[in-house]
């Protein structure tokens, strides 16, 4: 099971976690791969698209178990820079509605959460 968990605060979304492997074999594990591109996609967009500064302004983790075979991927962002935060969360409530649609047909091997926060 991948659990996949978004964290906002006053309805940004500041963080975003992937964690586990969805063991879905059909088509070359199209699930887990799936979530995978996503959030990778999403990290080097908003590199490339928004202009985060990694380290300065974004922070991302990735974190392999191969004995398990799983991975965690973790996000977290910050930017002072209003066009920057706008494209910002254009780009990652694409990805939370991506992972929704993802759940919907595969819900039972992918758990989603949407956390509020309350410091980030």
């Amino acid at each position: 099971m991948t659990t996949v968990t978004f964290f906002e605060k006053d309805g940004k979304i500041l963080e975003f976690e992937f964690d586990g492997h969805a063991n879905y074999a059909h088509e070359d594990g199209i699930v887990c791969a799936s979530l995978s591109a996503l959030s990778i996609s999403t990290v080097n967009s908003l590199e490339e698209i928004a202009g985060l500064n990694e380290n300065e302004e974004y922070f991302v983790e990735i974190y392999e178990d191969e004995d398990k075979d799983e991975v965690k991927l973790n996000f977290k962002y910050k930017t002072d820079d209003p066009d920057k935060d706008y494209i910002s969360q254009i780009l990652l409530r694409s990805l939370l509605l991506s992972v929704k649609n993802i759940y919907k047909e595969y819900s039972d091997r992918v758990a989603l959460y949407v956390k509020e926060v309350k410091k980030c």
